[in-house]
């Protein structure tokens, strides 16, 4: 039987078998002693450069806290428009409260569910889903979720004051609807 062979069978240098292996060297930014680094760096310690700590005061980092709802004798002491009366009063209600109770964990912030109604209510009850993203300061992408969250909260016996136009992106506020559920005179 007659077997062919390659044409470089006879060149040793050009064999098929296996090289030997060559010991592979750790890439320059692994630190020897385990820890890991940047390139070129090695393990050097780092820099600490004074009054860095100064750079960003807290206040104007971290989000003022939030002021409690106004009272009724307070708002009227203020000179506050009507709007602000009426949302005031809405979230000083206990009604508001118990609803925000029963909706537990997914009770939207209280700043959510005034700056929907509020804006709203300078829309005149009506804002395109992409002006009401705005000036409610919630992203378009989640502004159903947060209408939800927020229909939730002020819907009381399965009449929700606030809904779609039949046009599907028109936001309606039905300000008589949510004065009559939580017993508060509209603005």
């Amino acid at each position: 039987m007659l077997a062919r062979l390659p044409r470089y069978a006879s060149d040793p240098s050009r064999s098929c078998a296996p090289r030997p292996s060559r010991k592979r060297k750790d890439p320059l930014w692994i630190d020897k002693r385990g820890q890991g680094g940047k390139p070129g760096k090695g393990s050097r310690p780092h820099k600490v450069v004074e009054g860095q700590a100064e750079l960003l005061a807290l206040d104007e980092v971290l989000p003022a806290p939030a002021s409690p709802p106004v009272t009724r004798s307070a708002a009227e002491a203020a000179g506050l428009s009507p709007r602000e009366r009426f949302l005031d009063e809405l979230l000083a209600s206990d009604l508001f409260e118990e609803q925000r109770a029963r909706a537990g964990r997914a009770a939207p912030e209280v700043t959510r569910v005034r700056g929907v109604p509020a804006a709203l209510l300078e829309g005149g009850g009506r804002l395109h889903e992409s002006t009401l993203s705005g000036a409610a300061q919630v992203s378009a992408a989640r502004l159903r979720t947060a209408l939800a969250a927020v229909r939730r909260v002020i819907s009381v016996d399965g009449y929700d004051p606030i809904g779609y136009d039949p046009d599907g992106v028109t936001v309606v506020l039905s300000v008589d609807v949510l004065a009559e559920q939580f017993g508060i005179s509209a603005p």
